[in-house]
């Protein structure tokens, strides 16, 4: 039917302007009658005209609904290639957001190990249990960031 930019061939363009331009002969034609013709041939000319009719439109829509078609069919790609970008434009930003969860629950997990360490130093040299009942409540609540980042990022 079309070639491959989308254009009618000419014979398709040509064979629906011959049939419109029939359609034309046979509406003038029905038209001179009128006034003319007997009942029994009225009747059989409106018989003929509704099936030359069919054809008409047929060839109408194919001229005229193309080019209609054809701009739905560009809003619709044009819709769909602006979903696709903001699909990957939200795709990357997850993945940015989890890369940085990530690395978020590795910070947390070094540095409450760090200061368990420290902690531990800590009381091997001072033995001031208030410090250290300290140190061991801020690793307890990295410990608590870092398994609350990790569950969010690495479990799912």
């Amino acid at each position: 039917m079309d070639d491959a930019n989308g254009k009618w061939t000419p014979v398709l363009l040509v064979g629906a302007i011959a049939v419109l331009a029939a359609f034309g002969l046979v509406l003038r034609h029905m038209l001179q009658i009128t006034g003319t013709a007997d009942e029994r041939t009225w009747t059989r000319a409106i018989y003929l005209f509704g099936s030359v009719e069919a054809i008409a439109f047929a060839a109408a829509g194919f001229l005229f609904g193309r080019e209609v078609h054809r701009e739905q069919a560009a809003k619709a790609e044009r819709r769909a290639d602006t979903a696709e970008k903001s699909t990957k434009d939200a795709l990357k930003t997850a993945l940015d957001a989890e890369a940085k969860g990530k690395a978020l629950a590795r910070l947390a997990a070094a540095k409450a190990a760090g200061l368990r360490h420290r902690r531990e130093a800590f009381a091997k040299s001072s033995g001031d249990s208030a410090d250290i009942a300290g140190l061991a409540g801020a690793e307890a609540d990295l410990q608590e960031l870092a398994k609350v980042a990790a569950d969010s990022f690495f479990n799912s």
